[in-house]
């Protein structure tokens, strides 16, 4: 995501285009309470962030709550870009693929990775990782200029 490194509930909040004082209120939580999760200090709970993804209108912000949870270390990267920038990305990502498509296949087709095709084999997958995130980011990401 990489936004500055803000906090994903203050970032959601303020593409709304809401004041803290605004967002508590439509989130019938106090003030202090959504500082703190803006701040970082207490992660909210699930109905909260799905509240917040209803009133602020940002898709994506499941994902990234889900993503910075201890099993988001499994999740692809999310970033949140326009969508022509996420179009080229996709795009590059996916000649990615194809250029090391046929070596994947050929590492595969008996049926096992010996210790000579792991290298092919972790190319193969680091370039799946990151077409995945370049699907996540049209997905989720921004579809205004």
């Amino acid at each position: 995501m990489n936004k500055n490194s803000m906090n994903i509930y203050k970032l959601a909040r303020k593409e709304a285009g809401l004041t803290q004082e605004e967002a508590a209120e439509k989130l019938h939580v106090g003030v202090r309470t959504l500082a703190e999760y803006e701040s970082g200090r207490v992660r909210p709970n699930d109905d909260i962030v799905e509240m917040m993804t209803r009133i602020y209108g940002t898709p994506w912000l499941p994902y990234m709550h889900f993503k910075n949870s201890v099993l988001g270390k499994y999740l692809p990267e999310l970033q949140l870009i326009d969508a022509p920038m996420a179009v080229l990305k996709l795009q590059k990502e996916m000649n990615d693929v194809k250029n090391v498509n046929d070596e994947a296949i050929e590492a595969v087709c008996d049926g096992v990775i010996d210790s000579e095709e792991q290298s092919i084999w972790q190319r193969y997958k680091k370039e799946i990782l990151e077409m995945a995130s370049a699907c996540l980011t049209i997905w989720y990401g921004k579809e205004g200029a």
